[in-house]
């Protein structure tokens, strides 16, 4: 099994430096692992290692021949049509309507050009409020741009999803459709059904979370929950996940029992039912694969090798696109799951006590009870340990209570996950009985829409890496836990780096903060692109200018960066005039966190967005003054 390892590893490996245009590493590698191979044969066991090294040589070979043809066959037809106007494409809609900012919606879609008939995936957008359905072929006329650059800035965001080109339609027609595909009619459309059943039957606010844990569709949930979910380091929960893939597998394994070859192949259709169910995302089968690969051993008769099935996934994944390998959601899930194969085991082994024998029952009970919760924070660090840093460097923050809030949530989102199923699947069915099991998944989605805001809300519950002390902090930290793993030797030593990584922790928060309490004044300009929103900081007094601005939530990012100061209310915010530019983030800030005084300009009192403000400081009591 292990020789599929090595060729998968030498094929993802590839195409991962050739996205990023690595190919000097690559060569440098290439040519190690020739000398490799001519250095083999006085090893111990040279066939064994000369194959290995030759199954990699072979798989890197592979990755780049694939690589480059896949990208001309992709690409090659619609090179040098950037920023082309008036042009007529046909295109097959793949998705639901997405609302975006500018009242564009935006919709994932399969183009044509109906004079070469070359056909590529694209993001459409057009005005809001069209009747656009998935299954729906359409003629368009607009401006095409290619998905790789946005502006002058290339990106690899959309190509990452399948997405190479991006078209704003000025005019679309609806034209007929003899026959619409399986999954452009049925899947999407059975997905908004469970999403409009739960909500039905538990209201918008639990059904629009229980629709997030089954289908990952999270348009019905407050973007301030969103915000609040993501500090807490509980952002995965609401997205179809390989967590939700393992909650899955495990019910399933336990209606199979321990027949191996019939509960994996069940599993495995159940699972392929699952993501058509949960709208047959990328995002969705990514999940599926990585998570289930381990269970197609048992059927082609060989024995269960994770690191085996979590490359062989990874092959299977890149070979159906291999510019997804620069997918941020693709390398978390990655990390994750080779996190909790590697890093889980060694920790289980150290931390689980010896079974208790002629102990009394409740002493048979604690020590079960002791072995799931460490069992669950194996798991979690073992995720955790793996993915903080691919979130540190893409978004530049780390969640601190990523592990307690996982081990104060995860049995409420195993148990509200599959009721909140059962409640849509049946309910579609027979009515009265999808009513009675939303009952029985209330208490479970209150508890977490009642907790993960007040974990969100924490002080430092996230910090952003902006402090060159916090930035060197969490270095050193992850260098401490990644010395105390591989460092030989047996015993319980998480508990001193765990203690000297709290208190470095600490004390590089400490000194970031001391740094803003001897200033005279701190001046922060936030990155919210076209748009302002800067903070001022002046013994102990706290004012913002402006919230607002057209990358991410300029209220979210201004709370976050108030919140890695410890700071919980702003003394004085100060808008310079209402366009959304500069005011777009208030609701959220004001929702975040206590305003005390708000400084308007006394100017066009019939206007929108001053009467929303105005509101909003009545409903929280906060003070008022017009200039």
């Amino acid at each position: 099994m292990r020789k599929l390892a090595a060729f998968a590893a030498g094929f993802s490996g590839t195409a991962f430096l050739w996205r990023y245009g690595l190919e000097p590493v690559l060569l440098c590698l290439a040519g190690a692992g020739f000398l490799a191979l001519l250095l083999a044969g006085k090893t111990r066991e040279p066939a064994g290692l000369r194959k290995r090294v030759g199954l990699l040589l072979a798989g890197m070979v592979f990755s780049l021949v694939w690589c480059n043809l896949y990208a001309h066959v992709t690409l090659s037809p619609w090179e040098g049509r950037h920023r082309e106007k008036e042009v007529r494409l046909e295109a097959r809609v793949e998705g639901f309507p997405h609302l975006g900012s500018q009242g564009l919606s935006s919709v994932p879609a399969r183009f044509t050009d109906p004079k070469t008939g070359a056909r590529i995936r694209g993001l459409l957008y057009f005005p809001e409020g069209e009747p656009v359905e998935p299954g729906d072929r359409l003629s368009l006329c607009g401006t095409l741009y290619l998905a790789d650059r946005v502006g002058e800035e290339e990106t690899t965001f959309f190509s990452s999803k399948g997405l190479f080109l991006r078209v704003y339609a000025d005019q679309t027609e609806i034209l007929p459709q003899p026959e619409r595909s399986f999954h452009a009619e049925w899947a999407f459309s059975f997905s908004r059904g469970l999403r409009d059943r739960l909500i039905q039957n538990l209201g918008p606010e639990r059904g629009g979370l229980a629709a997030a844990l089954v289908t990952g569709d999270k348009s019905a949930l407050e973007e301030e929950f969103l915000s609040l979910s993501r500090r807490a380091g509980l952002a995965h929960i609401i997205v179809v996940s390989g967590m939700h893939i393992s909650i899955l597998s495990g019910l399933i394994a336990l209606v199979a029992g321990r027949n191996r070859a019939g509960g994996a192949a069940l599993t495995l259709l159940l699972l392929c039912g699952f993501a058509l169910i949960a709208g047959g995302t990328p995002s969705v089968w990514r999940a599926v694969f990585l998570s289930g690969a381990g269970l197609a051993a048992p059927l082609v008769g060989r024995e269960k090798d994770p690191p085996t099935a979590l490359l062989t996934a990874l092959l299977l994944l890149l070979l159906w696109n291999p510019f997804s390998v620069a997918s941020v959601s693709l390398q978390l899930s990655f990390a994750a799951v080779a996190g909790i194969q590697w890093v889980t085991p060694c920790l289980l082994k150290r931390w689980i006590p010896g079974r208790p024998r002629g102990a009394a029952p409740f002493e048979k009970w604690l020590w079960r009870g002791k072995c799931l919760l460490l069992e669950n924070l194996a798991v979690t660090l073992g995720a955790i340990l793996f993915t903080t840093p691919i979130s540190a460097f893409y978004f530049g923050s780390v969640s601190l209570l990523g592990p307690l809030s996982n081990l104060l949530t995860l049995w409420a989102v195993s148990n509200a996950f599959a009721l909140s199923a059962l409640t849509a699947l049946l309910g579609m069915v027979f009515a009265p009985l999808g009513s009675l099991l939303a009952l029985a998944s209330t208490p479970f989605l209150d508890f977490l829409l009642w907790i993960i805001p007040k974990l969100g809300r924490l002080p430092f519950s996230m910090v952003t890496l902006t402090s060159d002390y916090v930035a060197l902090g969490f270095a050193a930290l992850c260098l401490l836990f990644g010395l105390n793993l591989c460092w030989p030797g047996k015993g319980k030593r998480i508990r001193v780096p765990a203690l000297c990584g709290a208190l470095l922790f600490g004390f590089s928060m400490g000194l970031t903060r001391l740094e803003y309490a001897l200033s005279d004044l701190t001046v922060g300009v936030l990155d919210v692109g076209q748009g302002q929103a800067a903070c001022l900081h002046w013994k102990g007094y706290t004012a913002m200018v402006d919230c607002g601005g057209s990358v991410g939530n300029a209220g979210d990012k201004a709370a976050d960066y108030l919140a890695d100061l410890g700071i919980q209310t702003l003394d004085l915010l100060i808008l310079t005039h209402y366009h959304a530019d500069h005011t777009n983030g208030v609701v959220e800030l004001m929702n975040r966190m206590e305003v005390r005084a708000i400084l308007l300009p006394d100017v066009t009192p019939e206007d929108p967005v001053r009467r929303e403000i105005l509101s909003l400081a009545r409903s929280k009591g906060t003070r008022v003054d017009f200039i």
